[in-house]
């Protein structure tokens, strides 16, 4: 029987093979060891009789005496016993035994062809043959092979040989006895190899052994616990095929051999059980548990109850194989009857024995199961077909009715393997769309592979859609973007790394991934939990990754005995697997290295679907609830309890997620696009070394400080804003091409800031200097200089301004943009983002330096928000003499851009305040300002265009900002010197000179031309000069006025 954990090991078949050619490998001979049956007496006597009526008067091994029931021999074959402990596995042995002594009591041998123990220790062995030596033929012989499982328990090979031989009395790994004048052969696998190894020897061996006294009239009985590879039911996936060509090469020349085999566990109900081409091939079935090739819906082990084997009565012109249902103590199916003498001619079970097409009886119909159609399934119930031999499979296709596409395919087996078989049946068909119209179609095929002519259908619309609602991993979702394996779904399904694997930035990803060389028990677990053991209805698993090899290797699951992953074969073909309803159901694709794989497989109760990239690949028919076994849950690795990685992944995962419910195929869709975004933005990739080589910088010390070559600890903190900007969009899940570019050239423009402000050589140099921050439309001036000595006797310059010319046009000149008298700007050439400047001193001037010239750019329209630099990238001066000389530059200075309605509004408020500031005078006199408020009004102007020149500024310093100039203006108008009312002649007193001057308006009112001028004297403010005015100022003249 296949056991999962071995399926790939290679190695013990090499080294025993190896040791074979050597001639050291315990047990090849064929004569018994001097103390074979010292090991067990009962069998020591078995071995002088064979039977109570024939082998005792046989004068030869090769004649034979019939028994006294008229048969030659009648021997029990069964196989696949797995004795492991459990009362389980003994009490079907038990049953057995005990039911073969009831229908052929008296039997000659009993012969069980491998797999006798789970795991061949001795524990288990002593158990087989405790319940054996107690229920068995006293009189009979035991022909026991050696399987896979015999293997497992022991550390090499030999060992295991040696314990088999000791435990079962058997003469040797591979041995011979004649029985009543029939030859029996017994060979078996050198290893643990789940397909069997043997070697040259062994079959040579064979051959001789198969020529010993052959005639075409008597049966040869040959028995491995492997398949004959091509032969019977099973081996095409549970064969022998290390050697096989040469096994059956061998075989192949004696017509009357027959062989038995187990190891596939497949049952006896299918006619492929029986198979002759060059000679005869008789599958065993199995007494613990029956399997069934994979692909249906019900799964390849879809009961644990079935026991079945052969009862075999040999007659001088034939051979009788008996099918047995232990499990229900009656016969199943016809006996196999195979003649002698042996003529291929005449062979009846052959590969081409049936042509006849199942049928459906003409009342049989298909239905949809009342109250089981939901958005995504339905329920379809219909009549078997029938057949000559055995209907063994439904294929139930569901087609769109509006686009004629297939949605959907679910194999079925038939049950033929129940006692009874049912009249009808019925299956989930799920991974539907909502409110679709669909027919399903159902055909029934033959063991043979023979279709019916005739379909049963059934229509069905499915359930309205629900309405779309983002995928949300809750059971486990990791996608390491903070450098971690840490599970972000809220239920604290953290992965440890186990060995030297690691979590590192990938460029095919372009994001951080985790990173396997795929060496042994190198992985990263997650331990079980309540949240993961409680996915047993629906579940989808989800995995973005990426192949190094092409191997045997797991990428994300927990399948050991249970469970659900995506794990590759040593082929290439990534399969989905999952354990549901006591099986495994696996869907697969073939995919390449280099490349980045999206998977997602999803279970809703009645399907399993594959998906790659965003496309359903394949859907599968498959009912129950999942397993989930208590083991770790791996990325990596096809874990085990211990914490031991089987395997184990070459290549790199970027994204593990599980989830309690199936996704549909809009939300796998959506999934796989949000995670495209990223795949297919190049930007993050430069995004991730800019930030890379920025934190590198900002991290060595060195660099910071006052001195010639070092960052001034302010720019490296402004830096450092900008990293941690980029570091947002670069954690970010949802960005994609666009803000990765936007970031990075943020980024970009924040190194080039900061190398502008490292420090020079000298504190002398070019300068560039004015606003931080604009709008789009907004005008800027820039002033440029030169400090300190550097410019020293020079009188003409050649000078060249880098700025970017996406965002930024240059105005030209005006006559005052030329700051110092005598500094004359000759010519400027405005090419591509450069500005070449010549200029030169002209008297009275005697050099160029200091404040030399204003530069004016406009904010072009549409120019994208961040920040930009303008640096004088080239000065060259000239002296008198006409000696050239280049002298360095400080003179970069970086513009922020934000959106218009960032700072526009407090960059006019800033500007009008300037105003207001400018011509404000401060005295005693009316409409002077009181002594320092001119200073105040500036300290809240330079306040405000700090925030406004602050990159970094938000919205809401912004408001604050433009509030706090609003105040301080307001306050500042409220401070001007008033008149005081009354005295309009602004004599600081009350006099009949004021009340002159009111006289002289009366009777203007607010629609005057000249109103302007005299309503100051409205006091009543009701818009016009009247006597109500004039009063006023005769009281305040008389004191009677306050």
């Amino acid at each position: 029987m296949p056991h999962r954990t071995s399926t790939r090991n290679l190695l013990a078949g090499a080294l025993s093979v190896a040791l074979l050619a050597q001639g050291l490998l315990a047990g090849t001979a064929a004569a018994a060891p001097a103390n074979a049956n010292a090991a067990n007496p009962a069998n020591a006597a078995a071995n002088q009789t064979a039977s109570t009526t024939a082998a005792a008067t046989a004068a030869s091994p090769y004649e034979t005496v019939p028994r006294a029931d008229g048969n030659n021999l009648v021997f029990p074959v069964i196989s696949d016993i797995h004795i492991n402990g459990s009362a389980r596995a003994s009490s079907k042995f038990k049953a057995t035994m005990e039911q073969i002594n009831a229908i052929a009591p008296g039997y000659d041998a009993l012969v069980s062809v491998g797999d006798l123990t789970d795991n061949g220790t001795s524990a288990q062995y002593d158990e087989l043959m405790s319940i054996y030596n107690g229920l068995k033929q006293p009189n009979a012989q035991h022909l026991f092979a050696i399987g896979n499982h015999d293997y497992y328990g022991s550390a090499t090979p030999q060992a295991a040989q040696s314990l088999f031989k000791s435990k079962t009395g058997m003469d040797g790994l591979y041995y011979d006895r004649w029985l009543n004048g029939y030859h029996f052969i017994v060979i078996g696998s050198e290893d643990r190899a789940t397909n069997g190894t043997l070697s040259d020897a062994q079959i040579e061996w064979l051959d001789a052994k198969l020529a010993e006294n052959a005639s075409p009239d008597k049966p040869i009985f040959v028995f491995f616990h492997q398949h004959i590879s091509n032969t019977v039911y099973g081996s095409d996936l549970w064969g022998h095929t290390q050697n096989a060509a040469k096994l059956y090469g061998t075989l192949a020349k004696y017509p009357q051999a027959i062989t038995f085999s187990g190891h596939s566990h497949y049952v006896l109900d299918d006619p492929r059980t029986a198979h002759q081409r060059d000679f005869t091939s008789l599958g065993t079935a199995a007494i613990r548990y029956p399997e069934l090739e994979p692909g249906k819906v019900q799964g390849n082990h879809p009961t644990d109850d079935i026991t079945q084997g052969y009862i075999v009565e040999v007659q001088d012109d034939k051979v009788l194989v008996k099918r047995r249902d232990f499990h229900a103590n009656a016969w199943t199916g016809e006996d196999w009857v195979i003649d002698y003498p042996a003529v291929k001619a005449k062979f009846k079970y052959t590969d081409n024995r049936d042509t006849v097409k199942p049928a459906f009886p003409a009342s049989a119909k298909a239905t949809v199961v009342g109250g089981s159609v939901t958005e995504t399934r339905f329920r379809i119930e219909f009549d078997q077909a029938t057949d000559n031999l055995n209907v063994h499979s439904y294929e139930i296709n569901v087609t769109n009715d509006k686009t004629g596409q297939k949605a959907t395919s679910v194999l079925a087996f038939s049950d033929f393997y129940l006692d009874p078989v049912p009249a009808k049946l019925a299956f989930d068909i799920g991974g539907l769309t909502g409110d679709t119209a669909y027919t399903a179609s159902v055909t029934a095929i033959d063991s043979f592979g023979n279709r019916s002519d005739k379909t049963l259908t059934a229509k069905v619309t499915t359930g309205a859609k629900a309405p779309f609602t983002p995928p949300v991993a809750d059971v486990i979702d990791i996608d390491f973007m903070d450098g971690t394996a840490k599970d972000v779904s809220g239920k604290g399904n953290d992965a440890t790394p186990q060995g030297d694997v690691g979590i590192a930035y990938d460029p095919a990803f372009k994001k951080p991934a985790a990173w396997l060389k795929g060496k042994s028990n190198e992985f990263f677990a997650i331990q079980p939990s309540a949240s993961i053991k409680s996915v047993t209805q629906s579940a989808s698993i989800e995995a973005l990754f990426k192949l190094n090899s092409i191997r045997d290797h797991a990428v994300f699951g927990n399948t050991q005995s249970g469970g659900l992953s995506f794990e590759s074969t040593d082929d290439g073909n990534m399969e989905l697997w999952l354990h549901a309803g006591g099986n495994y159901t696996r869907i697969g694709i073939p995919l390449e290295t280099g490349v980045v794989h999206h998977l997602v497989g999803t279970y809703d109760g009645s399907a399993v679907t594959l998906y790659h990239n965003g496309v359903k690949v394949k859907t599968q028919g498959v009912t129950g609830a999942i397993k989930q076994p208590d083991i770790p849950f791996a990325i990596g690795a096809d874990p085990e309890a211990n914490l031991k990685g089987n395997y184990v992944l070459d290549g790199s995962v970027s994204v593990a997620r599980l989830y309690s419910k199936a996704l549909t195929q809009e939300q796998v869709k959506y999934s796989y696009d949000q995670l495209a975004k990223r795949l297919n933005a190049p930007s993050f990739n430069t995004l991730h070394d800019g930030i890379a080589a920025g934190r590198a910088l900002a991290a060595d010390a060195s660099k910071i400080g006052d001195a010639p070559g070092q960052y001034p600890a302010s720019a490296m903190t402004a830096f450092g804003v900008a990293l941690d900007k980029a570091d947002i969009t670069m954690m970010s899940r949802t960005a994609g091409e666009d803000e990765a570019k936007q970031a990075a050239s943020e980024l970009a423009q924040g190194r080039a800031v900061l190398e502008a402000a490292k420090n020079g050589a000298a504190q002398t140099g070019a300068y560039l200097e004015g606003q931080a921050k604009a709008v789009a439309g907004q005008t800027i001036a820039l002033t440029y200089g030169i400090r300190g000595d550097a410019a020293s006797g020079s009188v003409a310059q050649d000078l060249t301004i880098d700025y970017a010319a996406d965002k930024l046009q240059f105005l030209g000149f005006e006559a005052a943009d030329q700051l110092k008298p005598g500094f004359q700007v000759v010519d400027a050439e405005d090419k591509d983002g450069k500005l070449r400047i010549i200029a030169a001193a002209i008297p009275p001037a005697s050099e160029l330096q200091g404040h030399l010239l204003q530069i004016r750019f406009k904010v072009k329209a549409g120019a994208a928000s961040g920040t930009t630099a303008l640096s004088a990238s080239r000065i060259v001066l000239a002296d008198a003499s006409g000696t050239e000389k280049t002298i360095p530059s400080s003179g970069s200075h970086a513009l922020t851009i934000g959106a218009a309605s960032d700072n526009a509004a407090l960059l006019k408020l800033i500007q009008d305040a300037s105003v207001l500031h400018q011509n404000a005078v401060e005295g005693g006199a009316i409409g002077q300002y009181p002594a320092g408020s001119r200073a105040a009004l500036q300290t809240a102007i330079d306040n405000a265009k700090q925030t406004a020149d602050n990159a970094e500024a938000t919205d809401a310093d912004i408001a604050k900002a433009a509030a706090d100039l609003q105040l301080a203006v307001q306050s500042f108008k409220d401070s001007v010197n008033k008149p005081t009312a009354g005295d309009t002649n602004n004599d600081g007193k009350f006099s009949i000179g004021d009340l002159a001057l009111v006289a002289q308006g009366y009777g203007a009112a607010s629609t005057d031309a000249n109103w302007n001028d005299i309503k100051a004297y409205d006091f009543n403010a009701d818009g016009r000069i009247g006597l109500e005015d004039l009063a006023y100022v005769a009281r305040r003249i008389l004191g009677t006025q306050a």
